[in-house]
C-alpha cells in the first residue's frame, strides 16, 4: 500500500494489506521487523523528518503515531469520518496532514494530538497531501479532478487546478517550491508554476 525511506536512507518501512508494518535493511534487504495491526491495513505509511517516529493512516478511519526505536503506537488521531489515504509530517515534524476520503484534510500537533484546522474544498477522496519546503503551504490532489493548494496558518484555499479527466492520485512540490507537479488516473504527469498557476508541461505517456 505504501513505503517510505528513513531521513538517513537506511531503512524502508513498508505497509500491506496483510495488515502488517515491515522495517527493511535498505543495503542488504534483511527483514528487520514486523508489527501486526490490530485496527486494519495502513494505506499511507511517513518517518517524522528525524526518523524518530512515524505516521500511518488507517481504514477504521484513525491516524496512528509511532515510536520508531520501539515499533510502539504512542497516539491515534480521531477525527476522520473515512478511510485516510494519506499522512504527512511538515518539514519541521510539528504538524501531521491526513487526508480523507470525504473530502477533507486534517491538520494536527501530533505531539499533544490537538487537531489544528480542518480543510474542507473537495469533493471526493483526497488522495495525496503535502508540504512545501518551509511548510507554509499545502498541495492535495482529489477524486474531484483537482488540485488544491492551501496555506497552514490560516487554512484558506490558495489556488485550485482544474483539467484533468480523472482522479488526481499524487502531488509534490518542487525543492525550491516554485513548482507543482501532479500525477493522475488519466495517464498524465502535469507541472504547474505554484505562483501563476500556469500549467508548464504534460506528460501523457503513462498508460497504466
Amino acid at each position: 500500500q505504501s513505503a517510505d525511506f528513513s531521513p538517513d536512507g537506511e531503512v524502508l518501512i513498508t505497509s500491506g494489506l496483510d495488515q502488517t508494518i515491515k522495517f527493511w535493511q535498505v543495503t542488504s534487504g534483511q527483514l528487520l521487523r514486523v508489527i501486526e495491526l490490530p485496527n486494519g491495513a495502513a494505506f499511507s505509511i511517513r518517518f517524522s523528518p528525524d526518523g524518530r517516529h512515524f505516521a500511518t493512516g488507517h481504514g477504521d478511519h484513525s491516524v496512528c503515531l509511532w515510536e520508531t526505536a520501539t515499533g510502539t503506537c504512542l497516539r491515534q488521531l480521531r477525527g476522520h469520518h473515512q478511510r485516510v489515504w494519506s499522512v504527512r509530517f511538515s518539514p519541521d515534524g510539528e504538524i501531521l496532514a491526513s487526508a480523507c476520503a470525504n473530502g477533507t484534510v486534517m491538520l494536527w500537533h501530533w505531539a499533544t494530538g490537538q487537531l489544528l484546522k480542518t480543510l474542507y474544498g473537495h469533493t471526493s477522496w483526497v488522495w495525496s497531501v503535502a508540504f512545501s519546503p518551509d511548510g507554509r503551504q499545502l498541495v492535495s490532489g482529489s477524486n474531484d479532478h483537482c488540485l488544491k493548494l492551501w496555506d497552514v496558518q490560516s487554512g484558506q484555499t490558495l489556488k485550485t487546478w482544474q483539467g484533468y479527466s480523472n482522479w488526481v492520485m499524487s502531488v509534490r512540490f518542487s525543492r525550491d517550491a516554485t513548482q507543482l507537479i501532479s500525477a493522475s488516473s488519466d495517464y498524465t504527469l502535469r507541472l504547474w508554476d505554484r505562483a501563476s498557476g500556469k500549467l508548464l508541461k504534460t506528460w501523457g505517456d503513462h498508460t497504466n
